[in-house]
């Protein structure tokens, strides 16, 4: 073998074991990512039923004070006061389902009620760190029931199943920026056993 032999074949080799050794690396990297995502789902889907087992209990107690629109608003935005990790928290209740006040809320403009006075405020958080509310818009969602669309199951999937659900990452205006999001919904309303 001659020198040219020998360097294009160490050549080869070292190429060789440079690509093992980035695979390895990549794969190794993407497992923690990975694991990171997973937490970040876990995290949210905790929060998402938190608020779930909060309200449900104020319901089953019929606690009318404590499910008070304003005082439910101020929850949700302390819960991204305190939770820096999370981008936004809502609470969407179906139509007359919880304090029977979507009639005093209709036609009004509020933060929190959609324009037919269903409670649905929707608190984020901004790229610089502000927090916004304004009411989620569930016409949007009356729609997609009736053309049978899949995207407005943020609200309809844990209705239809009964079950909290993970919905596939969308984009979402934030405070005047579209981000990809994914949402992690549970809702209930007294209606449900």
């Amino acid at each position: 073998m001659n020198n040219e032999q020998i360097e294009e074949k160490l050549g080869t080799l070292i190429v060789d074991e440079l690509a093992h050794k980035s695979a390895q690396q990549l794969q190794a990297v993407a497992e923690l990512e990975g694991e990171k995502v997973a937490r970040n789902i876990e995290h949210s889907f905790s929060v998402a039923l938190g608020i779930r087992a909060t309200l449900e209990t104020f319901i089953q107690s019929n606690d009318l004070d404590a499910l008070n629109r304003e005082r439910v608003s101020t929850y949700l935005k302390g819960l991204l006061e305190h939770d820096k990790t999370i981008m936004g928290t809502y609470v969407s209740w179906t139509k007359n389902s919880v304090d029977n006040l979507d009639s005093e809320f209709a036609g009004k403009k509020t933060e929190h009620s959609f324009k037919d006075g269903r409670f649905a405020p929707y608190w984020n958080r901004g790229g610089d760190g502000t927090l916004a509310v304004r009411p989620l818009n569930l016409q949007d969602v009356d729609d997609d029931v009736v053309s049978g669309s899949s995207d407005s199951d943020w609200f309809l999937c844990p209705l239809n199943t009964k079950h909290s659900c993970i919905v596939e990452p969308y984009s979402w205006d934030v405070q005047g920026k579209f981000c990809l999001l994914y949402t992690s919904p549970s809702p209930r309303d007294k209606r449900q056993s």
